[in-house]
């Protein structure tokens, strides 16, 4: 990772493991090299237009420009994403995503569909995804979209394998409010407890649920270009 990059990332210790949050909503995982994101939700706008709502282009627009600096700046080996890659039923917004893959013939992008991912495999496969059933595990981190209680890892893996993960999630599109004197400020978050943690969503239109730190969590808020610990 180039030492501009590097500059912008906020590194901690999770699970063992030393990882590099990005302003862009998106972790990188160097032992890996891995980046990782959740929740791009590309063919939203498009979706939504056709339903009689004026979305603007800017806001897919957005999403890929993004999603090819990162990939750019970090060349990972692997861009791995946590659900909810595409919002609905194919649409033309599938192949301008297809184009972006193509120009990274070398980064093995891998998808653990979330319940928003209603495409054929044969979409996915024909360029080249790799999909993942949730939980995926791999190292110290069981991957979902869904946020995984240890009680779920334990019937999905049986108690042996479960013991020790740590689950990494989407699906919650977390945020963190911020509150000052008389002011309050709501922002996207990256949030890690105990033994899970959720990923911010990376697309550009998303919302977002308030979560509610206790002792012990770690936040930190996606804040312009820099990622701040929050608690």
């Amino acid at each position: 990772m180039n030492e501009t990059l590097k500059s912008q990332t906020t590194e901690l210790v999770l699970a063992g493991e030393r990882m590099h949050l990005h302003p862009h909503s998106a972790m990188y995982w160097p032992r890996a090299d891995t980046l990782i994101a959740a929740d791009l939700h590309l063919g939203k706008a498009t979706h939504f237009r056709r339903h009689g709502m004026p979305v603007p282009q800017y806001v897919q627009d957005e999403t890929i420009e993004k999603l090819t600096g990162l990939l750019l700046d970090f060349k990972p080996r692997r861009f791995l994403i946590l659900g909810d890659l595409f919002h609905s039923d194919y649409n033309d917004e599938w192949d301008d995503f297809g184009d972006l893959v193509l120009a990274f013939p070398k980064v093995d992008f891998a998808l653990v569909p979330g319940n928003h991912d209603r495409l054929t495999d044969h979409q996915f496969l024909k360029y080249g995804l790799s999909l993942h059933t949730e939980p995926y595990v791999e190292g110290p981190f069981a991957f979902s979209h869904h946020p995984y209680s240890l009680k779920q890892l334990v019937a999905a893996l049986g108690e042996s394998e479960a013991q020790g993960l740590y689950n990494l999630a989407g699906h919650v599109h977390p945020s963190a409010r911020l509150k000052g004197r008389g002011e309050s400020l709501k922002l996207p978050c990256f949030f890690f407890g105990r033994e899970a943690g959720l990923m911010p969503a990376f697309g550009a239109f998303t919302g977002t649920y308030t979560v509610q730190a206790r002792r012990g969590d770690r936040v930190f808020v996606v804040a312009n270009s820099r990622v701040l610990q929050a608690q």
